[in-house]
Parts: structure tokens; sequence; C-alpha cells
């Protein structure tokens, strides 16, 4: 920054970080009389301030406010001078009566009494504004440090990332550097069981925050239940009496009960109270006291040339966003002309990074940019400031733990066994530790399977299978592919269930295209293609009735069809090009293809059939699962003979009940028949009102879409729009993976679901570990709050 040294008399407005910082050296540039404040804090002085009990004080005046409408009022409240609604200004004045709103007239006559400095950092439209109205004189600091020539570190994934920073911190330990000014930035919940791995090996501590939720916590519930029948002061007492030697809890306490008191009233009615009470507590996360002596983990950008910081798992392609919540009160005034919006967010969160990463006591850590094929591409911040790549960054052999020298030579060791590639530093390293090497470390890199321009064509089934774990792929599709057998379906032919689910696709497809089919005799036909054993040919005779009733269920279905309607069955759309030398394929079991001939109007559902119930579930989509239906739609809507169509949905069908026997046959009939993504178009969904159950449609033709806690199923034309987005960049990423030789060990395993293992036909030439098992949580992560 161009702060000059005895400046006097003055203010200066910059970032919360930076505002840190000049604090520290206030002495070392020898200011007198100089207040530093931070854009927060500007703002807060330039409107209203409006104290948190309003929200309860709002509900008091006005009994039909919800809670949550009381809360958005208040969030704009401070703004109403700009926003000039009238019921707002209404409410403004009842508060200003109970001495709940303040004015601050002396600021601006503050800003006027002295120099006024501006960081060029957060000098955005809605200060400027503000000084000019004021008619308030100011100079601009400019920033003369920027990203120039600063390397980053690329690696693969978030192991990879830490296990390299954590040899750099043990270095840096080795040196005597205090442990306390070694910093990272960037952690999230995906490093945890990294980290706490290891913290084991390495032996020193990292300050990892506590994320628990207040509400599901042994307190929040203890809080919650002595609420009932007690004021908060009084829970306060009560609880502080009680876990006096247990000074994390009385955090705790203190920071929920002072919350809590804002929201205590006496004129509101009970039910409302507690519903208050329970909502506020479900905002919070349990704090932690900060480990002494561990590496800090940043939450926010910090100026600070005391540390020495790791920034781990920044993307270079994008710049932090800030959304906004879409209030009740329409605020489009104070958005588009005063307020500190949108944008301005953006544009000071993209600065103050800017200003973070150009630290010369920072190293960047960064994964391989998705997207990219090639070496040569280079990312928007990296060409914006000429940062250098550095790639496979090599330790000296003195860095790496006993653990880590382990992993080195399996690495050596695979790479003999593999490629029959020797390495010259594997008898020295042997020399070192003594390790009976059985296990596999996870890397492919030892030798270019493929090209770096290589074409890649991904079915769905190649796809899922990268994705759930790229080890098994390898060996399924490269280095054990059985050339003879290279089609869409190239699945396990061991696994019954399998088997069972290629029978009966056979059988539907003989249904559909052979005008004499009988279903005994083609059905047992059929069977004998299939190597089934005695105990499963018993299973198929079970099995039997149940399939006709399913087939007699489809033919009284589409018999139904109020429209024109036309079926598809085995419909290919082969090798659609996403990117250069990547291309997508796909076989669809069933596409019902209708027609309103009097409104020219076309409509089509895909259907994929399962041998047993499936659900959709969009939660899994963002990390590459459960894209069988999307990318059915992905194709259909890239493929130019379906172009004139409208999306209705595409389908799951369960082939069979839940149970094997005609008992259940009544489950075809119930919600659980037909799942997937729909249209939340009501008109369209009625046309195939056997397929979309009444239960389902009644919700929905009242404007209502059902919880998405279990992920999103009703998708607008737009939301299927960004849909195809997300599916594309998945297929990208994973070809561009398979292209650059990345075939980890790297099993994944959705919330409480099995891993992609307890399924995986190559378990028993696999050397998994379970710290190599992907964890991915189904419930969203609740953000933590630090003391």
């Amino acid at each position: 920054m161009d702060i000059f040294n005895g400046l006097n008399n003055a203010i200066v407005v910059t970032s919360t970080s930076k505002k840190n910082s000049l604090v520290k050296k206030a002495n070392e540039y020898n200011f007198v009389n100089v207040k530093i404040i931070s854009n927060l804090e500007f703002y807060k002085n330039i409107y209203l301030d409006i104290d948190k009990s309003s929200i309860v004080k709002i509900m008091e005046h006005h009994k039909e406010i919800s809670f949550e409408y009381a809360k958005k009022i208040y969030e704009v409240l401070k703004y109403v001078d700009y926003i000039k609604d009238p019921f707002l200004v209404q409410i403004k004045d009842e508060l200003y009566k109970d001495n709940l709103v303040h004015f601050n007239s002396y600021f601006s006559s503050l800003l006027k009494s002295r120099e006024l400095y501006i960081d060029e950092e957060i000098c955005v439209p809605s200060i400027i504004n503000y000084l000019n109205k004021e008619k308030i004189k100011y100079k601009l600091i400019n920033n003369n440090k920027v990203l120039e020539e600063k390397t980053y570190l690329e690696f693969q994934n978030a192991y990879e990332e830490l296990f390299y920073v954590f040899n750099e911190i043990a270095s840096l330990l080795d040196k005597g550097i205090d442990i306390n000014r070694i910093a990272l930035y960037g952690i999230n919940e995906e490093y945890r069981f990294y980290i706490d791995y290891l913290v084991d090996k390495f032996h020193f501590d990292v300050d990892y925050p506590s994320i628990q939720s207040a509400y599901t916590s042994f307190l929040g519930k203890e809080i919650v239940n002595l609420l009932k029948n007690k004021k908060v002061n009084e829970v306060y007492e009560e609880l502080i009496n009680k876990y006096q030697d247990d000074d994390i809890t009385k955090k705790n306490i203190y920071k929920i009960t002072s919350e809590l008191i804002n929201y205590e009233s006496d004129k509101l009615d009970y039910d409302t109270q507690q519903d208050i009470y329970h909502n506020v507590i479900k905002d919070y996360s349990l704090v932690s006291f900060h480990k002494k002596d561990a590496v800090k983990i940043l939450k926010e950008p910090v100026i600070d040339d005391s540390l020495y910081i790791f920034a781990l798992n920044f993307s270079l392609d994008f710049y932090p966003t800030i959304s906004t919540n879409t209030s009740i009160i329409d605020t489009k005034t104070y958005i588009d002309n005063n307020v500190f919006n949108v944008e301005e967010k953006n544009q000071i969160s993209k600065n103050q990074i800017i200003s973070f990463l150009s630290q010369d006591n920072i190293m960047l850590i960064t994964r391989k940019i998705n997207g990219s094929s090639t070496n040569n591409y280079l990312p928007s911040l990296a060409k914006e400031f000429s940062f250098k790549r550095k790639n496979k960054i090599p330790l000296q052999e003195t860095q790496y733990s006993y653990e880590a020298l382990g992993n080195k030579l399996a690495t050596i060791y695979d790479a003999r066994d593999k490629y029959r590639k020797f390495n010259e530093y594997s008898d020295a390293i042997a020399k070192k530790i003594n390790i009976d090497f059985k296990t596999y470390d996870n890397h492919f890199d030892q030798m270019d399977l493929l090209k770096d321009n290589a074409v890649i064509s991904l079915s769905y089934s190649r796809f899922n299978s990268y994705v759930e774990c790229p080890y098994s792929f390898y060996l399924k599709y490269i280095l054990l592919k059985d050339n003879e057998k290279d089609n869409e379906d190239d699945e396990e032919i061991s696994d019954f269930s399998i088997r069972l689910g290629d029978f009966l696709h056979k059988v539907i497809e003989i249904k559909t295209n052979k005008k004499d089919f009988d279903y005994d005799f083609d059905f047992d036909e059929i069977k004998k293609t299939f190597p089934f054993n005695e105990k499963e040919l018993m299973l198929l005779r079970r099995i039997k009735d149940d399939f006709k009733e399913f087939l007699n269920f489809i033919d009284r279905q589409e018999r139904s069809f109020r429209l024109d309607s036309k079926i598809l069955s085995e419909e290919v759309i082969d090798k659609f090009e996403i990117a250069p030398q990547t291309y997508v394929k796909g076989k669809l079991d069933k596409i019902y293809l209708l027609e309103d001939k009097t409104l020219n109007n076309k409509f089509l559902a895909v259907v994929d059939y399962k041998s047993s119930i499936k659900e959709f579930s969009s939660k899994k989509v963002s990390n590459g699962l459960a894209l069988q239906l999307p990318t059915y739609l992905f194709l259909i809507n890239n493929s130019e003979k379906f172009k004139d169509y409208k999306i209705i949905g595409a389908f799951y069908q369960g082939m069979l009940p839940k149970g094997l026997s005609s008992s259940y046959i009544d489950d075809y009939y119930k919600d659980n028949y037909a799942q997937g993504i729909y249209t939340s178009d009501y008109n369209r969904l009625t046309l195939l009102d056997q397929l979309v159950l009444p239960s389902k449609l009644k919700a929905i033709s009242k404007g209502t879409l059902p919880s998405e806690a279990k992920g999103k199923i009703y998708y607008s034309d737009n939301d299927l729009e960004l849909l195809y987005l997300e599916v594309r960049k998945q297929y990208i990423e994973a070809a561009n993976n398979i292209r650059n030789n990345v075939f980890d060990i790297a099993p994944k395993q959705f919330g409480s679901e099995n891993p992609h293992c307890s399924y995986c036909e190559y378990k028993d030439i696999c050397y998994v570990s379970y710290k190599d098992i992907v964890h991915i949580n189904n419930k969203k992560d609740e953000e933590s709050e630090e003391d």
C-alpha cells in the first residue's frame, strides 16, 4: 500500500485483512492521530444501526409477520432511507420509539474533519456515491504490489497437496521456525481425513476448528429443553454453574444464550417463542478453543508477513462469488443504485484474493485444472499475472517421513513390476527402511499409457466406472482389456443381478420387435442363451410370472396415451463430440415420443429399465455420480433427431416388484414405481399420467413442489440446461483425467451407502486401504464459526 511515513490527522479506509496488518505497522509508519477502519465499518457508519432485538419487536408490533419475514425486514431496514418504502418507514419509526434504531450523524463530520484515504481495493461506487453526496474529499491509495511471475504448484488431488505441504512444514520446523507462524488457507472438509492421517505420521498438530451444529449437540438439546420452562438468563445461570469446570462448554453457553437474548419476548405466545429459539440455535455451530502450538487454519485471506502461508485448493479459474438471498422486500432501487451490491462484493473479493496471494510469504498449491487436456493450458488468473506452473515437485529425500519413504519405494517397485521400469535410487531408499511391500500407492504416472491427444469415447457405464474408482476402470478397460469384447454393456457376467437385468432387457427387446411374440416360449428360449446355474434357474421360475405382469402393465400404460405416440427401443446415440477428441455415446432402453397434432407440439420421455427399484438423487450429480438419466437427456438434447421435442422427463422403471411374489404387484402402481427426473410443467406431466402417478401430480398441480431433502427431481427447462452443462463438465473432466493417466485407487462412498469396493470385481487384486476411500457427505456441510 502507498502509505507514507508521518501520516497525521487522517482516516484510512481499507479491507479488514489490510486493516489488521496496517494497525500492526502503525508505529513503524510513525502515524499520528490516524484512524484505520475497514470498508465494512465504513458501511456500518453510513447506514442506520439497527439492534438485532428489532426482529422480535417487529413481530410484537405486527402479529401477522413470521420470524423469517421479520429477519428479512431487519436485513434491509438499515437502507430504508434509500428504499423509501412506506411500510419499512413505518417499521423504522416504530423501532426508533423503542430506541432500537440509531442514526450516526457524527461520522460524516469526522470524515470531513480529517484527510481521508480510500484503498483502491475497496473503492466501489456505493462508497464513492456517499462521499460525493456528502461533498467529502478523499485520496486513493494505490496498490503497487501485484501478482507477477508467481509460481504455483499443481497436484492431482487433496492428498498429494497435503502430503507435499506437510513435508514443507516439517522442513520449516527443522529450521527452527515456530509452528504458530505457519498457516493453511483454503482448507475444507475434503481435507479433514487426510489432515488427521498426516498429523499422526508427522507428529505435529493442526488447529482444525469444530463444525458441529449447536442444534444437534447435547448442549443444544439441553438448552432447547430448559427453554421450555425458563427464561434465557435462567438457562445461562443454570448451565454455567453445571459446567463451571469446562471452559469450552461455558464459552458455547455464553455464545448461544447471548444470541438468544435478542429474541426473547414477553408479548409473543409460547409456541411462537419456542419456534424462534429453535430456529436461532439451528443457525449456530459450536465453537472450540484454538489449539496451542499448532498450524493455523485461516478462514479468510490474511495480510501478515510474519506468517508462512500455504494456500491450498485455490482455483485459478474462478474468483469468489457471493450471492444475495432473495428478499420478500422489493430492494431493486437500493441494489441497483445505492447499496453494496453483489458485483461490488465480487470485485472486492477478487482484489482481496490478489493482495493476499501477492505476499512473498505465501506458497500457492492448486489442483490440476479441470478441463485442461494439455500441459499448455493456462487458467485465467495465471494468464493475467504471468503465473508459472510447476508440476511434480521433487522433495529432498531427507524431507520424507518413514511412512513417506515407504510409499516412495512402493511407487518404484510398482513401476518395476508393472512396466519393467527401474529406478536408480531404489537400493539407497531400501537401506533406510525395512517394509514388506504388499501395497499399491495410488499412482500410475511412471509411463504414458495414453497420449495427450488420445481419442476418448465414453458411454455412461464407462464414465461411471471411472468416477466410482479410476483404478478399477484402468484394470477393466486398459490393463486387462479384452479386445474381442468392446461393446456398450461389457459388464461382469459372473454377477447374477447384472445378468438378470441383461436377460430381462433382452426379453423386452424381443417383445418389442417380434410380431408373433409368445411370452412363455420366448422367455424360455432367451433363457437358454444366458449362463444361469441351477439355483439361478429356480429363481427365474419364480420371477417369470411377476415379469409377465410387468409387461402387461406396460401394455396397459402405452394403450392409455391420449396422444399419437411412438415407442423407440434400444435407441443408439453414437459418439457425440463434447470437446476435441472427446465423445459421449449411449444406448437408451426406451423413448416415448408423443405428439399433439392440433397444437403441433412434440413431447419426449426416456425410460431406463432396472431389475429392481432405483431412485434418482440429484445430490450426487456434482460428484459425478447418478448421471445415467442426466446423460440420456444430455444426449437427447444434442441429437438432431429429437431437436423438436420437449422433455417430459427421464425415469427408472423397476421390471420386478420389491419381492419375488405376485403379491407385491401393487408396487407397480405406487409412487416408487417410476423414479427419476420430472419436468416441472404440470401439463406435460399429465401426458404420462399412467407413468407419473396421481399423488405426484396432485402436489405440483397446486404449484408446490415436494421437498428436495433427498435431492431435486422436478426441473424446469432452464434447470435442465444447467443440468446439461454439469453433465458436459463431468464427462470432460473424466476424459481429461483418463487422457492424463490418472488411475488412482479412489473408490467412492456416498454417505452411508456401500463403497464401490463392496461390489468391485477386482477386489482380490487391489491394494485398497481405508484411507483411499473417497467419502462424500450427503448432507450440506454446516458452516463452522470460530470463537
